[in-house]
């Protein structure tokens, strides 16, 4: 993806997005005309023909020469009416007048001239014939601040020409200090950057622009609007370069000058073509976060720090049963008129409960955004909680786990939260006990409520098309008025302590045995995360539907491929604030349990040993490919937006969590798993003819290898 301005316009082509402006900056073939034309001097006007008519006086002569506007010594024939139409003739004696004056006002006006002929193609190739090029790189030695900018300005007009980039291309280097020492902001800073647009569209000259990075990231944070526009189109071109985008990752912190500063997250998004995550908090906590993509759909939702983890033996079951009542009808809405307003705005309206965060959201057109908004305002603030529906809903939630009973995985890892976090309030299941959901009533809904949904506890996410300072309004409208932190406390988060452990439920009726094994991982914002993302990425997963079988790339799939040793399985890393699961589920037949067993056990020991690099190297490409792919569509991107400010406080933007991947090498990876795998003690859960599982010590004895 390139970029080239073009007059009148603004823009960065990203796939199907576009990234504008209100200015009217330009850039590319009218760049120079522009830089001369508005560069706030008053030294050019509007001339007929719609050229410039310089206003110096001592040069009607060369006015007469540029424009058609016949001097005392010359006659109306001589000239031609337009800079389109000078011929080699009229353009030599520009030349060589620029070359032989020392005059800052006639050089000037010459380089004005020349660069109102140049915006023309059938004069570029002209001018470099006359050795122009050479004489006009000149004046950038001059110490003439205005001089230079007009120099600039023809420069980049015939940079147009393919063959002229050849000859300009030794004055990058200098163009690239100007921008540096120029005033910032100043028309000459901005005539530098238009030409380095121009001579950044192909790659051939990106290696002589890598000094000036630290600059041009500072002036993208520093600078006005005009700056930061046609800074963003030099950053733009350069990042579709790889080479050039690891010398953008790499500019965190630089020395500039006399003063150090720090690359904003803004700029490393905006030079990678990510739209901004723009952020912001209500008076009372509540944060704002979007991103626009100029979509016609969006997706906007409420990520509350707040679920099961938070309940007690009690009401365990509270959040996911709150959830299911909040589509029941409002104060200003029946549960009827509820549906028929989303189904009329053809719009979708869901909502999930995990073990540390509940979540309501919404998908509609963008145009539909502030109803959108006040839905989701109106269902978390003015449900009415009616005793029909509460009694209604315990029906409903009862025959949902009766459901989930039905999906073994489910069982299964509900049973390792149980075992490792035994005691605790990750060990309790998301719907709760059959006991608590018969006798939850509405009060325990409504502390619930005024617990825990709190402004600082609550984010208002949205992606699409939408705009940011309009979802701000909107929050500051309908979600003004939630208590802060100060009214009432915030409760906090409850420890939960992890025990290596095991739950066996033996059904020998069942076909297959069903497994998940995991050892303590981290909090989502520990450092140690990254690895083990990587780490998990190198176990992989692997089912008998997939081709490639022993050619896969991960050792665990090519040995339970070709020994058969098991119908699936998939590693997991399961993240929450301060602990986390990582580990390995599997679907095997009975008599292949103890085997795979052991290959699994062996495989993780030797992540600890003896991991190569070539391994590390593809599963971090294969990390980052999954993130990316993950991130397909608003409302995959409004989680992700959700969800990372519930955990970090921010969104980690893309290249910074690429960057954060690619320092990853193998001895980190034998380190960390070392640290969290090796000689430790494991959760598992067995469910089905497990007769031949070996029992927890054996199991306990494979965590680590006797060498001799």
């Amino acid at each position: 993806m390139r970029v080239l301005g073009r007059d009148g316009e603004q823009h960065v082509s990203v796939g199907r997005q576009r990234l504008s402006s209100r200015t009217n900056a330009r850039a590319g073939v009218a760049a120079g005309t522009e830089g001369a034309a508005r560069d706030g001097s008053g030294s050019a006007a509007a001339a007929p023909g719609g050229g410039l008519l310089p206003q110096v006086s001592g040069l009607s002569v060369l006015s007469s020469l540029a424009w058609g506007r016949p001097s005392k010594l010359q006659s109306d024939s001589d000239f031609p009416k337009s800079p389109s139409n000078l011929d080699a003739h009229h353009l030599q004696k520009l030349i060589q007048l620029l070359e032989s004056t020392d005059d800052p006002l006639i050089q000037e006006q010459a380089l004005v001239t020349l660069s109102n002929s140049a915006a023309f193609s059938v004069n570029q190739d002209i001018i470099r014939n006359l050795d122009g090029l050479s004489v006009i790189g000149k004046m950038l030695s001059v110490s003439i601040p205005k001089v230079k900018e007009k120099a600039l300005n023809t420069l980049n007009n015939l940079s147009m020409n393919i063959k002229n980039q050849e000859e300009i291309k030794v004055y990058i280097l200098q163009v690239c200090k100007e921008i540096e020492l120029s005033p910032l902001n100043s028309d000459l800073q901005l005539a530098g950057l238009r030409l380095l647009t121009n001579m950044s569209v192909t790659s051939d000259y990106h290696h002589l622009m890598t000094n000036a990075i630290p600059c041009l990231l500072h002036l993208l944070s520093e600078g006005n609007e005009r700056t930061q526009i046609q800074v963003l189109k030099v950053l733009v071109n350069l990042s579709a370069n790889p080479a050039m985008t690891r010398h953008l990752l790499n500019a965190q912190y630089i020395q500039f000058g006399t003063s150090r500063f720090r690359a904003t997250k803004a700029a490393t998004q905006i030079v990678l073509n990510v739209p901004e995550t723009r952020v912001s908090t209500l008076e009372n906590g509540l944060r704002v976060a979007s991103e626009d993509s100029g979509l016609s759909t969006c997706t906007v939702g409420l990520w509350i720090d707040a679920g099961s983890r938070y309940e007690n033996e009690k009401n365990n079951g509270t959040a996911h049963f709150l959830e299911h009542m909040a589509f029941k009808g409002t104060k200003k809405r029946s549960q009827l008129d509820l549906e028929l307003e989303i189904e009329n705005m053809g719009a979708h309206l869901n909502a999930y409960t995990s073990r540390e965060q509940t979540v309501y959201y919404a998908k509609a057109f963008s145009k539909d955004l502030p109803r959108a908004v006040e839905i989701l305002a109106d269902i978390i603030q003015n449900s009415t909680l009616g005793e029909t529906e509460i009694e209604r809903e315990r029906g409903v939630i009862l025959r949902e786990m009766q459901e989930v009973e039905t999906n073994l995985q489910e069982v299964v890892f509900d049973y390792l939260h149980a075992t490792a976090y035994q005691n605790t309030t990750l060990g309790r299941t998301i719907l709760g006990p059959a006991e608590n959901i018969k006798s939850i009533n509405r009060n325990d809904l409504v502390e619930y409520i005024t617990t825990h949904y709190k402004g600082p506890r609550i984010v208002l996410a949205a992606a699409g098309g939408v705009c940011h300072d309009e979802l701000l309004d909107l929050a500051n409208y309908h979600f003004g008025n939630l208590p802060s932190t100060q009214e009432g406390g915030m409760p906090s988060l409850p420890l939960c302590k992890f025990t290596g452990s095991e739950i066996r439920i033996r059904d020998d009726r069942m076909p297959l045995v069903h497994i998940a094994i995991a050892v303590e991982a981290v909090g989502w914002s520990h450092p140690d995360t990254i690895p083990l993302m990587v780490a998990n990425t190198l176990i992989g997963n692997w089912d008998r539907s997939f081709g490639g079988g022993v050619n896969l790339s991960s050792k665990l799939a090519q040995i339970t491929c070709h020994g058969n040793l098991c119908h699936s399985f998939q590693s997991f890393n399961t993240c929450y604030t301060d602990t986390g699961l990582w580990g390995l589920y599997m679907v095997c037949e009975p008599s292949t349990v103890q085997d795979m067993m052991h290959f699994v056990q062996r495989e993780w020991v030797r992540l600890c040993t003896s991991v190569t690099e070539s391994e590390v190297a593809r599963a971090k490409n294969l990390l980052k490919t999954n993130m990316l792919l993950q991130l397909d569509g608003s409302t995959p991107i409004c989680e992700d937006i959700g969800r990372q400010m519930l955990c970090y406080n921010r969104r980690i933007p893309i290249p910074e969590l690429e960057a954060r991947i690619e320092v990853i090498d193998a001895q980190s990876i034998r380190e960390v798993c070392t640290k969290y795998i090796y000689d430790k003690s494991p959760a598992i859960t067995a469910l089905g003819p497990i007769e031949q599982l070996p029992d927890y010590n054996k199991i306990r004895s494979g965590m680590y290898w006797l060498r001799v």
